[in-house]
């Protein structure tokens, strides 16, 4: 049996963007609001790579300008935070007695949590009602 390696292939353009793009939403989800002078000097990236990456976030509305940054000496910088307020996330937990959603948007923030409780447990209630009821959740 002959078994072959793959050999590491280099990383194109689209993959070190996406790399990055992550790299500034990391640094705004765990510091809150900052300058894009303070996310380069605290991600290593370049001045001019931060302005083209939170240019696209912003388009794609994942950021948003948030009023000028006073937290440095000089001219003062524009404040970035995360948006994401057209995106959401749902979850959906399926227990024996219970139905629960959750919606949360790109921030984080709480939009829904829904229950709905099941007498007699889910399975009691058979397949197709249980399907019905996921589907209308």
């Amino acid at each position: 049996m002959k078994t072959t390696r793959a050999d590491p292939q280099p990383a194109d353009f689209t993959d070190v963007r996406a790399t990055n793009l992550a790299v500034v939403l990391r640094h705004l989800r765990a510091n809150g609001p900052s300058s894009r002078a303070a996310i380069a000097a605290s991600t290593g990236l370049n001045k001019a790579t931060v302005s083209s990456l939170t240019g696209t976030l912003i388009e794609q509305r994942l950021l948003r300008e948030t009023g000028l940054s006073g937290n440095r000496i000089g001219r003062p910088g524009t404040a970035l935070a995360l948006d994401g307020s057209a995106y959401a996330a749902i979850g959906l937990q399926v227990a024996a007695d219970r139905l629960t959603a959750l919606a949360v948007d790109f921030a984080g923030d709480q939009l829904l949590l829904w229950h709905r409780q099941f007498d007699g447990g889910l399975a009691a209630t058979g397949p197709g009602r249980a399907v019905s009821a996921v589907a209308a959740l």
